[in-house]
């Protein structure tokens, strides 16, 4: 054999060897890499379903509480103006129409949301050129907030 011969089969058995573990270390991978997503698609979608019921029972629980809040209130404000009107109205059909239209208030007033045109947010970053308005609108001061 020649020497070039020799030098040509080692290089040849060299790239048959990489190639092999190559090959090797991709099929291995590729088994690993059905394993890692199933696991991680069983975690994934546990995780889903805890946040989308935590979210759920969140915000049954704060409507709920908002909706007692609003209709505790108009009540309690209703019966205030019901003791009232009974002590200062002498005639039974002036309480009655009095009293209808009161419990057509609360009826009205806890199936209507409030609702409420304050602005969340607004943005007093400084810009160049003209100056933004910075102001509050008035009774929104304890619910838009200024950001800087």
């Amino acid at each position: 054999m020649n020497p070039e011969e020799v030098n040509y089969k080692k290089a040849l058995l060299f790239k048959i060897g990489i190639v092999v573990i190559i090959v090797a270390i991709f099929f291995l991978w590729l088994a690993n890499l059905r394993n890692v997503f199933a696991t991680k698609q069983i975690t994934t979608d546990s995780t889903w379903e805890k946040i989308s019921s935590d979210m759920d029972k969140t915000f049954k629980d704060a409507e709920a509480n908002f909706s007692d809040a609003a209709s505790s209130t108009d009540k309690a404000f209703v019966n205030n103006l019901l003791e009232k009107a009974s002590s200062t109205v002498s005639t039974t059909t002036a309480t009655v129409e009095v009293k209808k239209e009161l419990t057509d208030l609360i009826k009205s007033a806890t199936t209507t949301p409030k609702r409420i045109s304050c602005p969340p947010s607004i943005n007093c970053m400084p810009t160049i050129g003209e100056a933004r308005p910075c102001v509050v609108p008035v009774g929104c001061e304890k619910i838009t907030q200024i950001a800087y």
